[in-house]
């Protein structure tokens, strides 16, 4: 009876927002550890690992392959101009600004 009547101090001392958060935050964890427990039962992880794999396959086969264009190398070129008086050895060894 008196576990119901009376709080703990900690309970005085919170205000109804930080409780509202903090009943927010233990049915996050809850959720979590009961989504956890789930993973960890061995028939459902192989079930969901076995369907990724055949909804993968599937994608690879009814995707059509017509999106990269033939040249494609699989390269990414990238160029970086500046003046012709400045030297890529002196950017690098000293002053972090491009002298002038």
């Amino acid at each position: 009876m008196c576990s119901l009547l009376l709080k703990s101090a900690k309970d005085k001392k919170m205000g109804s927002f930080m409780r509202a958060s903090e009943d927010y935050y233990q049915r996050i964890v809850e959720f979590y550890v009961a989504r956890c427990a789930l993973c960890f039962e061995r028939t459902a992880t192989l079930v969901v690992t076995v369907a990724t794999l055949v909804f993968t396959l599937a994608l690879y086969v009814y995707v059509p392959k017509g999106f990269f264009p033939v040249q494609d190398t699989g390269a990414i070129l990238g160029i970086s101009e500046g003046p012709a008086s400045v030297h890529l050895m002196r950017w690098r060894s000293g002053s972090r600004r491009w002298p002038k």
